[in-house]
């Protein structure tokens, strides 16, 4: 039996039934979608054991804060407590600290079982792009956001090491979707709850992540004041914010509010503008003070700014959702940019919680540019699909080329290092020095990450611990004195090359 196409009784434009219906079972089902995430993360688990790339970032960050980010999940598994000392950031990275536990309880503490859980979120914060853009925007635009994500270059870099950004993005994009969502369902207030809970958990994750969603409820408030089901779903949203606000108060803060304040002063410290002059100049200087952000993210930038006026001049065009989708990203965009603007410390991955709302600005673009009545898509569909292949090229290949390049020359000093350093340390010793999370995260000792800018291990009681071992390299200990009896007579039973400067586990008397 033949069937016509929609549109055409012609007989040159039949399909068999099983064909039709075999192409339509294929155009609605997610395959695509599940493809392209998985292929993301199929990318960054090929390299998951490689070495940070050194000269992507002028922070010191990539080869420090994945083992400082894991370290009390670790202790959690390792020793049986979060905490040994007063560096405690499970307090305020709870989601992703009590996520990391679990993975480490299952399959074990290491570097490689630490980064799964950025990969995992990558993956899935591509597959919410590409599924969850679809009905607004339409198939084409939604896989366009979505791999324009996940191939971004920060993304890519930070994306398989062990960051909470990775899970920020994760849950910022599910809450703006389903609060998008929500302003068009009958149960709008069941959906802003869900929106509010995934807010939430970016906030407890990384607090920064709050500016994000600022702007994205402002956003959407102040598009739809007069909606009733905006309104509940904002209603359910602040509900859902207030419920991991007081859960977090109730058992984090008021019982331990001395150590959240002392981890807070461990984050950079951040200056705001003293002067208009000096705002001014901040803001001019961004692009190029941007730590290589704004460079490697000059296609998404287009794109995100494409699809802003895009918004503007297809807005009357634009159906309730996608208009709502567009000011959320919008506003998301807005907000954290403008924080950027005004800090004095910026480095390149502070911009990744609002690389999604680029995506999704990007996926506007594209929805728009297909849907209007002059594209090229209607007029001149050969050259439109050219210009469909220059634009997937250009989004997508500058960071694809980088990820290639920063692999071919990748080391793999960490794992081996690890084990290493396992095989030396008896169980129960302590390890001094802000490498010592690192170079033993797999052995079952306590390390110790003096900070004397805070302090914090740098008192009397830490000084009295009776700490045999010292890994040199950034952070020694206050009572390490160069040229003493103590430090002449130790002894270095292992040293490594990392951050191209050598790093040395020492066992001193």
């Amino acid at each position: 039996m033949l069937i016509p196409l929609p549109g055409s009784n012609t007989p040159a434009e039949v399909w068999p039934v099983s064909a039709y219906t075999l192409r339509r079972r294929l155009a609605r089902s997610p395959w695509l979608e599940i493809g392209l995430a998985l292929a993301v993360s199929a990318v960054l688990l090929a390299y998951i054991g490689a070495d940070p790339t050194r000269g992507i970032t002028g922070s010191e960050s990539p080869f420090t804060d994945e083992a400082w980010n894991v370290m009390n999940a670790r202790n959690f598994v390792l020793l049986g407590t979060w905490s040994t000392d007063q560096f405690n950031l499970h307090l305020v990275y709870g989601p992703f600290s009590l996520l990391e536990a679990g993975i480490f309880s299952v399959l074990g503490v290491g570097i490689v079982q630490a980064r799964l859980l950025s990969i995992l979120a990558i993956g899935l914060t591509t597959l919410a792009l590409s599924v969850g853009l679809r009905r607004p925007l339409g198939r084409r635009p939604a896989l366009l956001a979505a791999a324009a994500f996940g191939t971004c270059f920060l993304v890519l870099y930070y994306g398989r090491l062990a960051y909470t950004e990775t899970l920020v993005m994760l849950a910022m994009t599910a809450g703006a979707l389903l609060l998008v969502r929500a302003g068009e369902s009958p149960g709008s207030g069941r959906l802003g709850l869900l929106a509010g809970l995934m807010f939430g958990v970016a906030i407890a994750t990384k607090a920064n992540a709050g500016f994000g969603v600022a702007g994205i409820l402002v956003g959407i408030g102040i598009l739809e004041a007069r909606s009733s089901s905006t309104r509940r779903a904002i209603g359910g949203a602040l509900f859902g914010l207030a419920l991991v606000s007081a859960i977090w108060l109730g058992v984090v803060f008021v019982p331990m509010r001395d150590a959240v304040l002392l981890d807070l002063r461990i984050w950079h410290h951040q200056s705001l503008p003293r002067s208009v002059g000096q705002l001014l100049l901040r803001i001019v200087s961004y692009p190029f003070r941007s730590d290589g952000a704004l460079p490697g993210l000059l296609p998404l930038a287009m794109g995100a700014g494409l699809g802003t006026v895009a918004t503007v001049i297809g807005w009357r065009s634009l159906s309730p959702p996608t208009r709502r989708l567009a000011v959320a990203a919008i506003g998301w965009l807005t907000v954290e940019l403008a924080v950027l603007f005004l800090v004095s410390y910026r480095p390149n991955r502070y911009v990744l919680p609002l690389l999604p709302a680029a995506a999704i600005l990007v996926g506007v673009a594209a929805h728009v540019l297909l849907t209007r009545d002059w594209t090229l898509a209607r007029s001149r569909p050969g050259l439109a699909t050219v210009v469909a292949g220059i634009a997937v090229a250009a989004l997508t290949l500058p960071g694809l080329v980088a990820f290639g390049r920063w692999m071919s020359r990748a080391t793999d000093t960490l794992e081996p290092m690890q084990a290493r350093v396992a095989g030396i340390l008896p169980r129960g010793a302590v390890v001094w020095g802000g490498f010592g999370p690192l170079v033993a995260m797999t052995a079952p000792v306590t390390t110790i990450v003096p900070w004397p800018d805070v302090p914090a291990n740098v008192g009397p009681a830490f000084l009295r611990m009776p700490a045999h071992w010292v890994v040199t390299g950034n952070h020694v200990p206050s009572w390490i004195v160069p040229g003493s009896p103590v430090w002449a007579a130790r002894v270095e039973r292992a040293c490594f090359k990392w951050t191209g400067a050598e790093v040395c586990l020492d066992e001193v008397p």
